[in-house]
């Protein structure tokens, strides 16, 4: 034994642990939060962020004549004036959205009854997923349909049918193509 150990008995020695969807988030936070803002911009995010720095119902005029409806463009809108115009501020949002989608995607397994060892392999295995990991560095909503698909389908089980209403309809109030997705 060390001199340590033998200072304090075993009993007050505790060790450190965490639920595995917790170590499963710190995991998907490093990797989502690393290198944020240091990937050079590509078109589409140059767009979004021009429309978002606009004033308000100028950004709402010019999203109406783009595939993508307003509330993303609100959403980053909000990013940008609270931490400035840095590209890590313009993609932030998507990162966050990116966590929340893990978590629903735990919560609809458990409300699936999946065990736990299916559970960590599953959302482990979205936590390292290079599309994954792209669309949490994206400045596009991408990550946000995510978690709002996996929210809707959480509220459809648990026969909540106000929150899935809701969940559609922000959906469809972010992008179109969530018309496909309805139906499922």
């Amino acid at each position: 034994m060390t001199p340590l150990a033998q200072t304090f008995p075993r009993k007050y020695i505790t060790t450190f642990s965490l639920p595995p969807l917790a170590w499963l988030m710190l995991l998907a936070l490093a990797l989502r939060f690393a290198g944020l803002g240091s990937s050079a911009i590509w078109y589409d995010e140059s767009y979004q962020a021009a429309v978002s720095a606009l004033p308000f119902v100028e950004m709402i005029r010019v999203a109406a004549m783009d595939s993508w409806p307003p509330l993303w463009f609100i959403i980053t809108k909000i990013s940008i004036t609270i931490f400035g115009g840095d590209l890590w501020a313009l993609r932030l949002p998507s990162a966050l959205f990116s966590l929340v989608a893990l978590a629903l995607a735990w919560r609809v397994g458990k409300e699936l009854g999946l065990t736990e060892t299916v559970l960590i392999g599953g959302v482990g295995t979205l936590a390292v997923l290079p599309y994954q990991l792209w669309m949490a560095q994206d400045a596009r909503g991408y990550a946000f349909l995510s978690a709002l698909y996996l929210a809707a389908i959480l509220f459809g089980l648990q026969r909540r049918w106000l929150g899935l209403a809701a969940c559609v309809g922000l959906s469809l109030y972010t992008h179109f193509v969530m018309l496909l997705y309805l139906p499922a």
